[in-house]
C-alpha cells in the first residue's frame, strides 16, 4: 500500500493513496465537488500548501450516490443492514459532516444498490 496524503480539491481536503509521484487514488470523496470520488485516480501538483488536485486521470470503479440521512435513520438496524450489504458486495460507504452519506457500489452491481434503497420503502 502506498503512502496516504492529503490533497486539496478546490479548497477541500481529501485523503488519497500515492500511486506515483503525481498520481493518487482517492480514499474518500470530495463533498462540495462532484469529482473526485472514492476510488478515482487523480493527478496532483505540489503547491506551497501541499498537494493540489489537477485533473481526473481514471474514473472510480464504483458508482457513487450521495444522500443526506438523519442521525436517527443511521442508527437503525435497516441502515446498518444496507451498509453491510454494500460492503459484502465489494462496495464502500462514507459519512461526512454527520449526515452526508456516500454509497459506492461496483459499477456492475449498481442494481443491488437500487434494490437496497427500494427496500427502505417497505
Amino acid at each position: 500500500m502506498g503512502e496516504i496524503k492529503k490533497i486539496d480539491v478546490n479548497g477541500e481536503t481529501i485523503y488519497a493513496e500515492k500511486i506515483s509521484d503525481i498520481i493518487y487514488r482517492c480514499e474518500e470523496s470530495a463533498i462540495f465537488s462532484e469529482e473526485p470520488v472514492y476510488g478515482a485516480e487523480v493527478e496532483v501538483m505540489n503547491s506551497e500548501n501541499g498537494l493540489k488536485f489537477v485533473r481526473m486521470v481514471k474514473a472510480s470503479p464504483f458508482h457513487t450516490r450521495r444522500y443526506i440521512w438523519s442521525k436517527e435513520f443511521m442508527e437503525t438496524d435497516k441502515c446498518k443492514q444496507i451498509l453491510d450489504k454494500i460492503m459484502t458486495a465489494g462496495g464502500f460507504w462514507e459519512i461526512a459532516m454527520g449526515g452526508v452519506v456516500f454509497l459506492h457500489i461496483p459499477i456492475e452491481k449498481e442494481s443491488l444498490l437500487d434494490e437496497l434503497l427500494n427496500s427502505l420503502k417497505d
